[in-house]
């Protein structure tokens, strides 16, 4: 939509919680897990909203990033309400130009079936509409309709896309068993995605695990890509909040800054320390919202084949069940894919003081920081060794080689190796005592 209109002043609500945490340090990584309990320092406050805002992450918006959060509520106010009937037919008019949020969570919209169907066309006809034809509501869970059609969606004015910034809320939502177990859902809003399926409303989260109110661990989001899960003792902190990247344009969630190669896709999500996002600072109750109870699509209908559509956002059908059970297993991570697979070095290493020339052999896999990734040989000195991971970043990896195989005992038993992208090829610092060497290795 390109239309333009004044739109009213929806201020954030922002909640502060006295605590050391709460402080406006930009968040960066840290070593140690923090413990956490659900004290307040409000005695009056609502439990389970403390622990929320207790465990909500410190999100890095990548660097550069440009479709910033947005408040949801400001979304409904930019959008016009539309009606999609897919490719048998197509409405000359929105539902609504001034859209209610309580509106759309009560159903107070509604819309008619089309009642002349007509043959599927790139370019449909009119729909024309009778009175007795079925009539669907904003919070009708049947959202689906007839042939292609998507129902209900709201379509921004484009000049709002960019969203609000850091300042945006952050809605949370609790999913679990009365005995505690079950997780803290935090769902990001952001105006449009404009990396490869572009589309409006861009709904993202992440999700802390907890038990008996205990953190246990986080759980990352990515469209049309497997979700995964760290332990908590392996995330990374911000003081003693987990931290979440958020990918440039995809706005994809990931445990680290890297760059993470799509299943789906020959690209890759990047993410980086841009600009922090204090979750924590304007946090609300998603089931509190006035649009809560709205199933329709955030964002303009475009080619489905494409992908480029609006999306579901929370609502009272999309209760999320498996963010602390199923998931479980399924680890994110931790080495760039760049790095994985065999190498050698292009030509022999570099090593002053060596008598014998020699090449280096490394196979490496993923794993997170104190695994085992991968092993390393040298034909030439006959010396085999494993490796394993002291340091993850995106252009730079650190391993401990441990020589595990020496029957001439040519090689040095600890040497730390430091490996770094060089566009195709890596580079290779081995340092060791008392020497240190140098090589390029380029894929086997």
């Amino acid at each position: 939509m390109t239309r333009s209109r004044g739109l009213p002043i929806i201020a954030a609500g922002v909640v502060l919680l006295a605590s050391a945490c709460d402080g406006t340090a930009e968040p960066g990584p840290s070593s140690t897990a923090p413990t956490t309990s659900a004290a307040a320092s409000d005695p009056d406050a609502d439990p389970r909203s403390r622990l929320a805002r207790e465990l909500a992450p410190a999100v890095w918006l990548a660097d550069g990033e440009v479709n910033l959060p947005m408040d949801a509520s400001r979304f409904v106010a930019g959008a016009d309400l539309w009606f999609d009937h897919g490719k048998l037919c197509k409405d000359d008019k929105p539902v609504a130009t001034e859209v209610s949020e309580s509106g759309l969570a009560s159903g107070e919209y509604s819309h008619p079936a089309a009642s002349t169907i007509q043959p599927h066309s790139e370019d449909p006809l009119p729909c024309t509409h009778d009175e007795d034809a079925t009539l669907y509501r904003t919070n009708s869970a049947e959202r689906q309709v007839y042939g292609d059609g998507r129902g209900f969606y709201l379509d921004l004015d484009d000049d709002l896309r960019r969203g609000d910034g850091a300042t945006a809320p952050v809605y949370w939502q609790h999913v679990g068993d009365p005995d505690g177990h079950g997780a803290f859902v935090y769902w990001l809003f952001y105006g449009y995605n404009d990396f490869i399926n572009n589309h409006e409303g861009d709904w993202e989260r992440v999700a802390v695990q907890v038990d008996g109110g205990r953190p246990t661990g986080m759980v990352f989001w990515r469209h049309n890509e497997p979700a995964c899960h760290l332990p908590w003792n392996r995330l990374e902190f911000a003081g003693n909040r987990p931290v979440a990247y958020a990918a440039k344009g995809s706005h994809g969630s990931y445990p680290r800054a890297g760059a993470f190669p799509l299943a789906t896709a020959a690209v890759a999500d990047r993410t980086s320390a841009g600009t922090p996002w204090h979750t924590w600072e304007s946090l609300r109750a998603v089931e509190e919202e006035p649009w809560w109870g709205y199933r329709g699509l955030w964002g303009v209908i475009g080619p489905e084949s494409l992908g480029a559509s609006g999306i579901a956002g929370p609502n009272p059908d999309r209760r999320p069940t498996v963010e602390y059970d199923a998931l479980t297993t399924l680890a994110c991570p931790a080495v760039d894919r760049r790095f994985l697979g065999d190498w050698q070095s292009r030509g022999p290493v570099e090593q002053p003081g060596s008598g014998t020339a020699y090449h280096a052999r490394l196979s490496l896999r993923d794993g997170d920081v104190g695994d085992d990734v991968g092993t390393s040989h040298y034909p030439e000195l006959g010396c085999t060794g494993s490796l394993k991971l002291l340091e993850s970043a995106p252009e730079k990896l650190v391993v401990l080689e441990t020589i595990t195989s020496d029957p001439r005992s040519r090689c040095a038993s600890l040497v730390t190796i430091t490996l770094g992208i060089d566009g195709e090829s890596l580079s290779y610092f081995a340092d060791y005592e008392p020497g240190a060497a140098e090589a390029t290795l380029v894929r086997q």
